[in-house]
């Protein structure tokens, strides 16, 4: 058995058994800079450090390779905005990433109308925990709210911007 690639549970191998490769990996280092306007001598680009790292690659889902092609699609579904690290050949490959996209093209049917083969398309991006949400990934909005000391603050404050309206009137 030959493991190509792994992320999480899942894993892309070439055996007798199964055939799971990965086709057209592609990721990109990138800084990230914006141009300056000023013309008193300031360099012609602020650099503001690097790009978030992504990572997109294909695999093509046989049946006939030893796959359960729609299980296999209904458990990438399941691990959309999951993170992980990605190893290749054994090695670690960016930071932490989270899935963003698993697209399915290029499907074939059988006679009953079960998909047999298919192409799945990944896209994952780096997680940056700083720009996510403080809030649980499961959480309800109507659960998430002020501390009962932001409300008690903000209680005393506003009751002394209508005390101070009352007065100027």
């Amino acid at each position: 058995m030959a493991v190509m690639a792994k992320w999480r549970e899942k894993s892309w191998e070439v055996s007798p058994h199964k055939v799971n490769a990965i086709e057209n990996l592609s990721f990109a280092y990138e800084q990230k800079a914006e141009n300056n306007k000023d013309a008193e001598g300031s360099p012609a680009t602020n650099e503001r450090g690097m790009e978030l790292f992504f990572l997109s690659f294909s695999c093509v889902l046989h049946s006939g390779a030893g796959v359960d092609v729609m299980k296999e699609i209904e458990s990438w579904q399941s691990l959309i905005s999951k993170t992980g690290v990605f190893y290749l050949n054994g090695k670690q490959l960016g930071p932490n990433l989270q899935l963003r996209k698993v697209f399915v093209g290029n499907t074939m049917l059988d006679d009953f109308g079960r998909i047999r083969l298919a192409t799945l398309s990944f896209t994952l991006k780096e997680h940056n925990s700083t720009s996510e949400s403080s809030a649980a990934k499961n959480t309800k909005a109507l659960s998430v709210g002020a501390s009962a000391a932001d409300k008690e603050a903000r209680k005393s404050s506003n009751s002394q911007l209508n005390h101070a309206a009352v007065i100027n009137l």
